[in-house]
C-alpha cells in the first residue's frame, strides 16, 4: 500500500515554477498526502535510528562473541593439557597398582605358614639338609617382585 500511495502522490503532484531569480520549482500536493509523507519520513528516520542501534548492538555482540570464542579456544587447550596430564597420572597409577600386586604376592608367599612347614631335601656335599621351602627359593620370589626397580 505504501509504495503504491507514494507512486500515486508523485503522479498527482502539480509542478509549478515560482517566478523568482533564479526560478524555483514548486510542488503542490493534497493535505492528506502531505501528512502521510511527513508520517512516512518520521517512520524512516525512526527506522534508520533503530537500524543504527541494531548495528551498534550487533557490533557489541560480535565483540562479545569473539571474546567468548577466544576463551573457548583457551579452555580447549587447557582441556587437552589436563587430559594428557590425567592420562600420564593414570598410567603411573596403573604401574603402581601392578607393583603393589607383585609386592603383595611376594609377601603372601613368605607369610604362608605352609611355605615354612614343608621341608625340602637339599644336598650339601654328601649330606642332605632339610630346609623350609621359603628358604630354598633364595629370595627368588622377592627379587622377582622387585624387578624393574632402580
Amino acid at each position: 500500500m505504501s509504495k503504491e500511495r507514494l507512486e500515486r502522490i508523485e503522479h498527482n503532484a502539480e509542478r509549478t515554477v515560482l517566478l523568482t531569480k533564479p526560478p524555483q520549482p514548486l510542488v503542490t500536493i493534497s493535505d492528506n498526502d502531505f501528512e502521510w509523507l511527513i508520517k512516512q519520513a518520521g517512520l524512516g528516520v525512526s527506522q534508520q535510528e533503530q537500524f543504527h542501534d541494531y548495528q551498534a548492538q550487533n557490533l557489541r555482540l560480535q565483540e562479545r562473541l569473539d571474546k567468548l570464542e577466544d576463551k573457548l579456544q583457551e579452555l580447549r587447550k587447557r582441556y587437552l593439557t589436563l587430559t594428557k596430564e590425567n592420562n600420564q597420572v593414570n598410567d603411573e597409577l596403573i604401574d603402581e597398582f601392578r607393583k603393589n600386586k607383585r609386592y603383595r604376592e611376594a609377601l603372601e608367599f613368605y607369610a604362608k605358614e605352609n611355605n615354612h612347614v614343608f621341608w625340602e631335601d637339599i644336598r650339601e656335599g654328601e649330606n642332605f639338609v632339610q630346609l623350609p621351602i621359603s628358604e630354598t627359593d633364595k629370595g627368588y620370589i622377592a627379587r622377582k617382585a622387585l624387578e624393574g626397580e632402580e
